[in-house]
């Protein structure tokens, strides 16, 4: 009787384990293919990012002619970090049900004396902030008149994008 029982708990185990791999496929599957998009200076910059944030497209509208380089370069960092925390969202929405399951199971010290809580014993990722840069640099890119943004170029010649045909 004793030995049904266990049998049953390892199936019960064994059932749940096979589900609980077929989500984390399924969550694999829609990562690869979650993307989100954001704009800045009333849609003049649209960005989009993967699912860790990374940019994978920015494109800019007819009147982007309107705008300095440095009130492009700072849109451009304001909307890729509003995508990124959007795609960053999306995924803890999307891992949430999994955690939710494995919050059930017991921790490895549960069933082993002595065993560590690998949980306890995993450093957390770090990530670059996501937060917008309008309250570090004074500006806002969405606003009619924004403030003097900081210089985004690279090197001293005065050149900030090279090959662009934009005047310094």
């Amino acid at each position: 009787m004793a030995n049904e029982r266990l049998a049953n708990e390892m199936a019960t185990m064994l059932a749940g384990l096979q589900e609980q791999i077929r989500e984390t496929v399924d969550v694999h599957r829609r990562r690869a293919e979650l993307t989100a998009t954001a704009s800045a200076h009333d849609g003049r910059v649209v960005v989009t990012v993967d699912a860790d944030g990374i940019l994978t497209d920015v494109t800019f509208s007819d009147k982007i002619d309107d705008l300095s380089d440095d009130e492009i370069a700072l849109a451009v960092t304001t909307a890729t970090q509003r995508a990124a925390q959007e795609a960053a969202d999306s995924m803890r929405e999307m891992v949430q049900p999994l955690l939710d399951r494995r919050a059930r199971w017991p921790k490895l010290s549960d069933l082993l004396s002595g065993a560590i809580d690998l949980e306890e014993n995993i450093p957390g990722a770090s990530r670059a902030p996501t937060s917008a840069p309008d309250a570090r640099r004074g500006t806002n890119p969405d606003a009619d008149t924004p403030g003097a943004a900081r210089s985004m170029r690279s090197g001293e010649d005065g050149d900030r994008f090279p090959g662009n045909g934009r005047q310094p």
